[in-house]
């Protein structure tokens, strides 16, 4: 017998269902306002839709706003439609900061890691990620 928060549960592999159409409704949904990039202050210019819904068709978002008419969980009308039950839904936010692949040695952290110094004390001392942060080029050939 499936427990009732499993069976409300889903699980989207992003590599198998990328491409799918997918209707999430019943959504708290946070969205910045307009069509474009937002930068800086403009980030919190955001609009908030209760009981909304978000389509998206072949892996691109094709609707944001009020349900329409949406009531069951489950696979029709060629989309998957996903019950949100009242969550936060954030279709416009993309996280984009990465990580350098090899940003700096900090060989001699590491040894003194080894030596059981806690990471405070390597800061204090001005290494830690804040000395790559600062210059990423060093240890760079």
């Amino acid at each position: 017998m499936i427990k009732e928060k499993e069976k409300h549960t889903r699980r989207f592999s992003r590599k198998k269902h990328m491409n799918e159409n997918l209707i999430i409704f019943n959504a708290r949904i946070v969205t910045p306002e307009g069509f474009t990039a937002r930068k800086g202050s403009e980030m919190a210019h955001l609009r908030v839709i209760e009981n909304g819904t978000v389509e998206v068709t072949d892996g691109i978002i094709t609707y944001v706003g009020q349900n329409r008419g949406e009531t069951r969980d489950g696979y029709y009308q060629h989309y998957w439609h996903y019950n949100a039950r009242g969550r936060c839904l954030l279709p416009g936010f993309v996280d984009s900061h990465t990580h350098f692949v090899f940003g700096g040695e900090r060989a001699e952290e590491f040894s003194w890691r080894l030596k059981g110094e806690s990471y405070m004390s390597i800061m204090e001392r001005g290494g830690g990620i804040a000395s790559t942060v600062k210059n990423p080029r060093i240890g760079i050939p």
